[in-house]
């Protein structure tokens, strides 16, 4: 995370991640020829001196066996990272997370003492955040060559990555006290929370009215749409599905004949004016709906006691489109938030399209997407009353979290220009790992005290989650009429949504004994745990590599060295490879493979063949070491 006061370049309190930067050789490619300047990463496991996944510069040139060589010697440097000044605007080093936090509260406390004590407090808290972005690698238009050389060189990878997070803490909290001979005390509290990944509005939905517009005599029918203009909802189209509302009179309108369960709205300025002010023969709240209970006849609308209490009238609600209950799902839904517009789309592409390509090593177009929402919502409220004669508390607390994402996770090949494409292996896959963590608490409380008369209180608390997944995940070769070659190995496409890819969960430990894996499994290393150097790195590269097959492994670091277990790669075929007849070690016996005793022996002979790029002779397959 950037601090605010860096001046190196980056934007202050976003997160970058470190992508590495260029280097010429990993240690995996045997012995080489290097010049002074030359860089070497190594690889995960390394163990003959260095730290594993660093970078170590050769201070002179020389022939050296990267494999087993000593990097904390003097002949290297190694390439270190000053993060109080790095560069992270440089986009070939470090790549900005789209990462978006928001914390809204809102506390409200309302006190009152005295002959009569009423007390009314309320808080409410909203947060609204957005993430569209877009990621694309692609190879387009184009005819590519690449030649190899040195083991492991002449791949082409075409990745993109996209791991956006929104995470939103909002918390409103209320409180009212009232004490006195009466006491009444009411409070509200609401909170909400709308993330949105891949969502927006749609500014070109219909809308009937907007909730700026005045309304005389309000009728709701199914299919109006209202806009709301401002507020914490400003943007949306809601459109009415409740049972019809049609208001028959104004209250400007006098003298009427009015039958029992006609709707009557007082105008916005009833009792308002000097003329005709509100009075004990004249009230009512402006702008709101009144239904008729009273006897059928001719009734003044102009002057009724519509807040009696009579039995004659009772209240609806407002009349207004702006006092209408948007969050009221049974009576309105929102229409124009969409996914499907170009500016709403969050996206991560990569492609290849209309290119031929012809490499020495492997062609990997992936797509990954790791979308994170956590969103914590909190609405809280109290009401307390004491009162001699009389006390009253009434309490209401509301949390909503509405969470959505909608993502297109695509890895391809459309077209394959005039030339084909040819590599050793082909590999098209599209992963996505979205997650929705949400906490949504409602929390109400009310008391009343009244030790010589009637209290009375009353508590609601409500939550409400509304969590939404809709991505769309595709892995596809199309449209390619040259032909798409894999040399040495398979042509794989893959699509796969990993349903719970949290870094702290995991379907096994290494003291799980031997199991099963399939790709996007996870493993968690228990502590003490020792890793074989050759192994590491070679069951690293095959998971890498071979996606889609399932691995058998065992957690006896002696006998994960000699491999003695079958390994069912999908290997290419005219090497007389087969998975009943797997490489073992020539020296391994049943039983017998002893990690002091064979580990110098073993990762020689394995070392040599990799280097050699065949097995030694005991291998009943003779598959070659590219196969891993």
């Amino acid at each position: 995370k950037v601090a605010p006061t860096h001046a190196a370049g980056g934007e202050a309190g976003s997160v970058y991640q470190f992508t590495g930067q260029d280097y010429n050789y990993t240690s995996s490619m045997g012995t080489v020829t290097l010049k002074a300047g030359d860089t070497v990463r190594l690889l995960g496991g390394y163990g003959s001196g260095g730290d594993a996944g660093s970078l170590y510069k050769a201070v002179s040139g020389g022939t050296f066996d990267l494999g087993r060589h000593n990097y904390d010697s003097a002949a290297w440097t190694k390439v270190s990272t000053i993060l109080l000044t790095e560069d992270y605007s440089d986009t070939s080093r470090w790549i900005k997370q789209s990462t978006v936090s928001a914390t809204a509260i809102a506390a409200s406390v309302g006190v009152a003492v005295g002959g009569i004590g009423i007390a009314l407090s309320g808080a409410g808290a909203d947060a609204t955040n957005l993430i569209h972005t877009k990621t694309n690698a692609y190879i387009k238009d184009s005819e590519l060559v690449v030649t190899g050389g040195l083991a492991g060189a002449g791949d082409v990878i075409v990745d993109a990555q996209s791991t956006a997070t929104l995470n939103a803490t909002i918390v409103a909290a209320s409180a009212a006290l009232g004490g006195g001979l009466a006491g009444l005390g009411a409070s509200i509290g609401v909170a909400l929370a709308r993330n949105y990944v891949g969502w927006g509005q749609d500014p070109l939905e219909p809308f009937t009215a907007t909730t700026a517009d005045a309304v005389s005599r309000l009728q709701l029918v199914d299919g109006y749409r209202v806009k709301i203009a401002e507020g914490v909802r400003a943007g949306d189209i809601y459109e009415y599905v409740g049972d019809t509302v049609s208001v028959r009179y104004n209250s400007t309108q006098g003298s009427q004949a009015v039958n029992k369960g006609d709707l009557v709205q007082l105008d916005l300025g009833y009792g308002r004016s000097t003329a005709s002010p509100q009075s004990p023969a004249r009230n009512g709240t402006a702008g709101a709906i009144y239904e008729y209970r009273g006897a059928s006849g001719t009734v003044d609308l102009a002057n009724q006691k519509y807040n009696a209490n009579d039995g004659k009238w009772a209240l609806v609600g407002s009349g207004q489109l702006s006092g209408q209950d948007y969050g009221n799902s049974k009576a309105w839904k929102l229409v124009n938030l969409t996914k499907d517009t170009a500016e709403a789309r969050a996206e991560v592409r990569a492609y290849v399209q209309v290119s031929s390509i012809d490499t020495a090593g492997d062609l990997t177009v992936s797509a990954l997407d790791a979308e994170t929402i956590n969103a914590v919502v909190v609405a809280g409220s109290a009401a307390v009353s004491v009162g001699g004669f009389f006390g009253a508390a009434i309490s209401g607390a509301g949390a909503m979290a509405d969470n959505r994402i909608a993502t297109h996770v695509e890895a391809g090949i459309d077209g394959d220009g005039r030339r084909g494409i040819v590599a050793d292996r082909v590999t098209v896959q599209a992963y996505d790992t979205p997650q929705i963590h949400a906490t949504v608490v409602g929390a109400s409380l009310a008391a009343a005290f009244s030790p010589a008369g009637a209290g009375l209180a009353l508590s609601i608390g409500v939550s409400i989650a509304d969590n939404q997944i809709s991505n769309e995940v595709s892995a596809y070769i199309r449209g390619a009429d040259n032909g798409v070659t894999a040399r040495d190995g398979d042509v794989t496409v893959q699509a796969k949504v990993i349903d719970d890819p949290g870094l702290q969960t995991h379907r096994f430990s290494s003291a799980s004994g031997t199991q099963s894996l399939a790709v996007g499994d996870r493993v968690r290393v228990a502590n003490g745990y020792a890793n074989d150097l050759w192994t590491v790195m070679r069951v690293a590269e095959v998971m890498e590599r071979v996606t889609g097959v399932s691995v058998s492994w065992s957690r006896s670091r002696r006998r994960s060295l000699c491999l003695p277990s079958p390994l069912p790669f999908s290997a290419p075929s005219g090497h007389g490879w087969s998975a009943s007849s797997p490489w073992r070690c020539p020296s391994h016996r049943a039983g017998s493979c002893r990690w002091r005793r064979h580990r110098r022996s073993c990762s020689r002979r394995l070392s040599r063949a990799y280097r050699r790029g065949t097995w030694p002779r005991g291998d009943p397959s003779g598959l070659a070491a590219r196969s891993l």
